[in-house]
């Protein structure tokens, strides 16, 4: 079982001996996280002593630049946290955090942002680290923290700019490797002895990056090429998944589509899982005005989400039709399933770079990448 993040620390304070933070050399660090061929952020951090200052670059939708400095005590925890957001020209966008600090002290933390208008905010938080976004700078002082004093398996709050109340995260190390649990998605950092992260792979999550490490990037210079391709009408292309919705013959099904961007999307299963929510986001969800024979079986007029099995490791692929609607696409529980029918693959071409569900023509119609899976259907 895990150690609560306050236990943890009372355990640290004693069995934790370890060269000084003000003594450590310099650190430099360098990712670049892509979404296929796609960039999807990247940072670049610098960990002296007891101060890590860093800038993060994000492109969704469109390109923002994140300053942090962040200082720890002796100990490694984090004592406070200033950070700020601008366009890669220097100017402001629209609710983008001019000016924030997280304060932490005394088991709580006091939150000061600034945006239009300025928000205070302080709340019990006992041992918690400071989150934001995808940025592994922040990650690598949790992980640092931990093999610093040892811990193995371990629940850790987190406080966002955002937060009202402190989140958590679980975090267990298997020798060079840690995994980090976050609202049920098991993110993986590769790190080294003193916990510096080396590699990311978000392949079990929903977001399914990978974030490389490099020697270095020229950051002022990636964060001015993406503003251009955003000015340009060529940047990430707003939404990673937008959401759509297909018509047809008393049906409509309502679905997020994601981009293959350059990956072969029916590898070990759909995106690596063999149970997909068929899109993206939000479950997908069906609707018949009528009641439907699909593939032989009866699906009753009313509304289902729909899910993607995959058997065989992709010879061959179930739709599945779930009672349970409005969750969120990682929730599915299988004893709310009406039925699983099988659908038939073929090919494509030209290629579906955005995912795309036809309904029409009696057939319900799954289209990505090179390959096809579809139902035939018929209104009783």
């Amino acid at each position: 079982m895990p150690i609560h993040i306050s236990r943890f620390f009372a355990l640290a304070s004693l069995c934790c001996a370890a060269i000084p933070l003000a003594a450590q050399a310099p650190n430099k660090s360098a990712f670049v996280a892509l979404l296929g061929k796609d960039t999807l952020f990247v940072e670049q951090y610098t960990r002296t002593g007891n101060h890590v200052t860093g800038d993060l670059v994000q492109r969704q939708p469109a390109t923002v630049v994140t300053h942090y400095d962040i200082t720890l005590d002796a100990s490694g925890r984090v004592a406070m946290i200033d950070l700020g957001q601008r366009k890669p020209d220097g100017s402001m966008g629209p609710n983008f955090v001019q000016a924030g600090k997280l304060t932490f002290a005394n088991d709580t933390v006091a939150i000061e942002v600034t945006r239009d208008t300025t928000v205070r905010r302080r709340f019990a938080a006992n041992g918690a680290f400071p989150t934001l976004g995808p940025s592994v700078g922040l990650t690598e002082v949790i992980l640092s923290q931990l093999k610093r004093a040892k811990a193995d398996s371990v629940d850790v709050s987190v406080v966002g700019m955002g937060s009202q109340r402190p989140g958590t995260i679980a975090v267990k190390f298997f020798g060079d490797s840690a995994r980090v649990w976050n609202s049920g998605f098991a993110m993986h950092y590769r790190v080294d002895a003193q916990g510096r992260v080396l590699a990311v792979n978000g392949q079990e999550t929903t977001q399914k990056y990978q974030a490389r490490k490099t020697a270095s990037i020229d950051l002022p210079a990636i964060a001015n090429g993406f503003a251009a391709a955003d000015a340009a009408g060529k940047g990430f292309g707003g939404p990673a998944s937008p959401r759509d919705t297909a018509r047809a013959n008393g049906i409509w099904v309502d679905y997020s589509r994601p981009a293959a961007r350059g990956r072969d999307v029916w590898k070990s299963g759909v995106l690596g899982d063999t149970l997909w929510r068929t899109g993206a986001n939000a479950a997908t969800q069906f609707h018949a005005d009528a009641d439907l024979t699909i593939g032989g079986a009866t699906v009753p007029a009313g509304t289902y989400t729909l899910w993607t099995h995959t058997i065989k490791d992709g010879a061959q692929y179930e739709l599945v039709f779930n009672k349970q609607v409005g969750q969120w696409g990682t929730e599915h529980h299988a004893e709310q399933d009406l039925v699983r029918v099988p659908l038939t693959v073929s090919g494509l071409s030209p290629a579906v770079e955005r995912f795309t569900i036809a309904v029409g023509d009696g057939a319900i119609k799954l289209q990505w990448g090179t390959q096809q899976l579809s139902v035939q259907f018929t209104q009783k």
